[in-house]
């Protein structure tokens, strides 16, 4: 049996995570793209930066933090599961983050280096990078998928947020504020 202390703990990872999956979830919602549409690389940028947004935040319910303040979630601990579906895109991108999006990993890295020559007579080089401009959420399927698998782990968070409300009323307001401002 939990104390109310353990229960105020989980309760504020709850609403940290709740936080964070709100975020993803807007990101996602930005994140509209055309799958026939082609875009220019400043395009491509900005939705990348949704798609970033969106898998970071996401993941980080899951994920334990440095910190040690608080556990990863799991679907057992927040009383639901995927469908094979679900799952699937969960460890999708779970994995994204792990490998591209929250770390450089070079087993997965498209970068490319070009020098190009300043001026004829010179030795000098112009150093020309191009890199990998893809979405891995292009597809509206997978869009579709990521916003209900998203919408499935708020849903189980808010169930879990509500149940403690009532259960620790005696012990509200909750308030998560950083440990060392600086």
């Amino acid at each position: 049996m939990q104390s109310s202390e353990e229960k105020l703990e989980f309760l504020r990872r709850l609403i940290v995570s709740q936080a964070d999956l709100q975020i993803a979830s807007s990101a996602l919602a930005f994140l509209e793209v055309e799958e026939s549409r082609k875009y220019s690389k400043p395009e491509l940028r900005k939705l990348k930066c949704f798609e970033t947004t969106f898998i970071v935040a996401y993941a980080r319910p899951f994920s334990a933090n440095k910190g040690g303040r608080y556990r990863s979630l799991s679907p057992k601990r927040l009383g639901f599961n995927w469908s094979d579906e679900e799952r699937h895109m969960h460890d999708y991108i779970i994995g994204l983050r792990n490998k591209i999006y929250a770390h450089s990993d070079e087993d997965f890295a498209h970068v490319r280096l070009d020098g190009f020559d300043v001026l004829e007579e010179s030795d000098l080089l112009f150093p020309h990078l191009q890199f990998d401009e893809g979405l891995k959420f292009a597809k509206f399927q997978d869009q579709i998928l990521a916003e209900k698998t998203t919408a499935k782990a708020m849903g189980a968070v808010a169930h879990q947020i509500f149940s403690l409300t009532q259960e620790l009323r005696d012990f509200l307001p909750v308030y998560v504020q950083p440990k060392n401002q600086t």
